[in-house]
């Protein structure tokens, strides 16, 4: 008896292309609409630091257009009271401008009428008087 295996075939040599890999569906993206007025309350809370007064109308609009659609808006509140509270720093520091303004020039007239007309020189400062 001999111990013979028997003989398997050589293996055959590829001779064809690589298969594609087989199509994948397609994906569908479960992507919800903002609610309405979202993207303008944001953009309406970033234009209430650069400029308070658009920003106030674009978050004023926002949130209208939120509560006609029945959803919360935050960013279009956070917009309206950022704004406004900017706004009104901005009206009291111009009246504090105007009125430092006014009490200089005031200052200014009555030391000028003190003094007299010509240049002259008050703690390192040289002031011209007319």
């Amino acid at each position: 008896m001999t111990d013979e295996q028997p003989q398997q075939p050589p293996p055959q040599p590829y001779t064809g292309a690589p298969q594609p890999p087989p199509p994948t569906p397609p994906q569908t993206y479960d992507a919800t609409p903002a609610p309405v007025g979202q993207t303008m309350g944001i953009v309406g809370l970033v234009l209430s630091v650069i400029f308070p007064l658009v920003g106030l109308v674009l978050s004023i609009i926002a949130r209208n257009q939120s509560k006609r659609a029945g959803v919360e808006n935050g960013p279009a509140l956070a917009g309206i009271i950022v704004s406004s509270v900017l706004i009104v720093l901005i009206a009291i520091a111009s009246v504090l401008l105007i009125i430092f303004a006014i009490y200089a020039v005031n200052h200014m007239s009555e030391f000028c009428d003190a003094l007299g007309q010509g240049q002259w020189n008050e703690n390192g400062f040289t002031y011209t008087c007319r």
